[in-house]
């Protein structure tokens, strides 16, 4: 997955990158900075680590069926960043409900 893909992930409403390639996202008018790593194997973890608050976020993506398997943070505002992040691939449809369509 190259950091293309990534930025395609990542990006959305409520999701952005500023100048200096760190994603964002505005929780209670606080603006939380993050540094992305990427570990590729079977599945895809991203791992979003603020750089401005202690707040870790985990998103793993399975790029067999192009959705995201699994979200969580730890830290500050974990819960709102949580459900931003979640509301950000549900806009794209690629977070995992465990729905199967027939």
């Amino acid at each position: 997955m190259s950091d293309l893909d990534i930025k395609r992930l990542l990006i959305c409403d409520q999701i952005g990158m500023n100048n200096s390639g760190q994603y964002y996202i505005e929780v209670d008018r606080l603006r939380i900075l993050f540094e992305a790593k990427v570990n590729i194997g079977i599945i895809v973890e991203i791992i979003l680590n603020s750089i401005n608050y202690k707040l870790t976020c985990k998103i793993v993506f399975d790029p067999r069926y192009e959705k995201v398997i699994e979200t969580s943070c730890i830290g500050f505002k974990e819960d709102k960043v949580k459900y931003i992040i979640q509301n950000c691939f549900k806009e794209k449809g690629i977070l995992y409900t465990g729905k199967t369509s027939r």
